[in-house]
């Protein structure tokens, strides 16, 4: 398959052409990712052991890819989602695209980047650079759980209630829009399934709701908001280190050494960091206003230029936060 060339298939011809080509693992997995029953899979692949068909062209590029790269991450939005399989020999990158049981496939060089592949499946125009809320939110797990059983019209009288504090009443809101769940991307071993992390979201219209469900401190979930942009460029970045590093090397202690590094990547740690920075933020700028009436003509322009600054340096260090550890070892 050339380069930005497009191949669209079925679920069922996709798991057909795998058993085919005698990868019968990665069928099952397609099957099982599409919602596919047990009993379904089984008689479809025992249909295929009895077939000699050909591949039809193309096809042959697009197994070969999705079997033996090393990862993929996953982008799921209700019964849609994107698949983006880690880098071959030549820096290229596969996507793939399901939407009502059709698999879309086109491969693109990892340098042309992420971000209007994302924009375009969640359904954003353009990136804003400002996040117009600037929430962090502590939602108690009971209520987090209620929000996903609750009936719709529940819900509805929950966003109205004011015994809610209005941030929370802001998140059910894009919670509701969003169809009562979060979007996931996983972080995932392509050849045996171990996933590495995991990413919940809910998209906002203008800004992004980041559930930091990993570190629940005093039974409480933290849910950060973020402009799109920044989201984004920290998806992107956190793409370019998950995918990009896992180009096959002949040598073996390289991916060794990249197998270790693959346990220690975590996308949810610039989050959390993320998210910690700008409630430090809000406290010292609560400081500031609490001593408002000894400002000087110009203080606004000040405490504004100072709050910006510190939003680029705990955005730069949430990109940091995401890389492995380094660990030095001293030998005695």
């Amino acid at each position: 398959m050339s380069k930005k060339a497009q191949l669209t298939i079925s679920t069922r011809d996709l798991i057909e052409a795998l058993a085919q080509s005698e990868y019968e693992i990665s069928a099952r997995e397609i099957g099982k990712e599409n919602k596919w029953k047990k009993r379904e899979i089984d008689k479809l692949i025992d249909s295929v052991n009895q077939k000699n068909d050909k591949l039809f062209s193309g096809l042959e590029e697009i197994i070969d890819h999705i079997v033996h790269v090393e990862r993929k991450v996953r982008f799921d939005k209700g019964e849609e989602y994107i698949a983006i399989y880690s880098a071959d020999n030549h820096k290229n990158i596969m996507i793939e695209k399901v939407q009502n049981s059709r698999h879309t496939f086109y491969t693109q060089p990892l340098a042309e980047g992420f971000i209007q592949i994302l924009c375009g499946f969640y359904g954003y125009a353009s990136l804003e650079k400002v996040d117009p809320v600037k929430m962090n939110l502590q939602i108690d797990r009971e209520t987090y759980d209620l929000i996903h059983t609750v009936a719709p019209e529940g819900l509805d009288k929950m966003i109205v209630d004011e015994k809610f504090e209005p941030q929370i009443r802001t998140y059910l809101q894009d919670f509701q829009r969003n169809g009562k769940i979060e979007c996931k991307i996983i972080y995932a071993q392509n050849t045996g399934g171990t996933v590495d992390s995991v990413v919940l979201f809910v998209p906002g219209s203008e800004y992004i709701w980041s559930i930091d469900y990993e570190k629940v401190e005093n039974n409480q979930i933290i849910a950060t908001s973020s402009s799109t942009e920044q989201f984004f460029q920290l998806i992107e970045r956190s793409l370019y280190d998950y995918l990009g590093e896992s180009i096959p090397q002949k040598n073996n202690l390289n991916k060794k050494k990249k197998a270790e590094n693959k346990k220690k990547f975590s996308f949810q740690r610039g989050l959390s960091f993320f998210g910690r920075g700008n409630v430090l933020l809000l406290i010292l700028l609560l400081f500031f206003f609490l001593n408002k009436n000894s400002w000087s003509y110009d203080g606004g322009t000040f405490v504004l230029l100072f709050a910006v600054q510190t939003e680029l340096v705990i955005f730069f260090l949430s990109l940091i936060a995401c890389l492995p550890a380094k660990k030095e070892r001293v030998q005695q």
